[in-house]
């Protein structure tokens, strides 16, 4: 199993069971220790899930510790998988990329709004993905935005919203930026809004 998808795996497993978070293990690859970046984890269902979907938008909400977004849809051609939480950073909050992949999937799993938390008995049903993601750079041309390739952060003074790339039914840079701005709680018609690019190392 992937490194990065086993780690938030296995942090979801304790958290839900035990009511505890784990310690980075020390036998992780040097990078969970040297690298810092943003990380979402994203949890799916394969099968019943009892979770109950409160809002099909989630925005960022706060800072450093709230700085979390969801997911508007699924990776295209994987809409067989129900999404049962997505939490994420767009940049590091914690002092390693191993501490922040721990941090967001505790709160993917217990602290998604939308849904209601993850119970021991769904456990053997969920899969995980880890998104670690680029510095966001601004938008330079928005002509050469790739929403296959990059997320968009629509900001507003210390208003954001945030989408991942690659979502299905995310076909347009414009699309994008609605439903970004739309979770920021930013209106791009009366608002003035910056844009900034990222793009994702996904783990699955």
């Amino acid at each position: 199993m992937d490194p990065y998808v086993a780690l938030a795996k296995r942090t979801i497993e304790k958290y839900i069971i035990e009511n505890k978070v784990v310690e980075a293990p020390k036998d992780l690859p040097p990078d969970f220790y040297s690298r810092r970046a943003g990380v979402f984890v994203t949890i799916y269902s394969h099968g019943e899930s009892r979770g109950l979907p409160r809002d099909e938008h989630a925005g960022l909400r706060g800072l450093p510790r709230g700085e979390h977004a969801g997911l508007r849809g699924l990776p295209r051609g994987e809409q067989e998988r129900v999404l049962r939480g997505c939490v994420g950073t767009f940049l590091p909050t914690c002092d390693n990329l191993a501490e922040e992949i721990i941090q967001n999937a505790v709160s993917a799993c217990s602290e998604d709004y939308r849904f209601d938390p993850i119970e021991a008995a769904e456990l053997k049903n969920i899969t995980c993905e880890v998104s670690v993601l680029s510095e966001p750079v601004s938008v330079q041309d928005l002509a050469a935005h790739d929403v296959r390739q990059h997320g968009i952060i629509v900001q507003s003074g210390r208003r954001r919203g945030l989408l991942l790339p690659d979502l299905e039914g995310v076909d347009t840079t414009e699309q994008q930026i609605a439903i970004a701005a739309e979770k920021g709680g930013i209106d791009p018609e009366q608002d003035p809004i910056s844009l900034f690019e990222f793009t994702v190392e996904k783990h699955r």
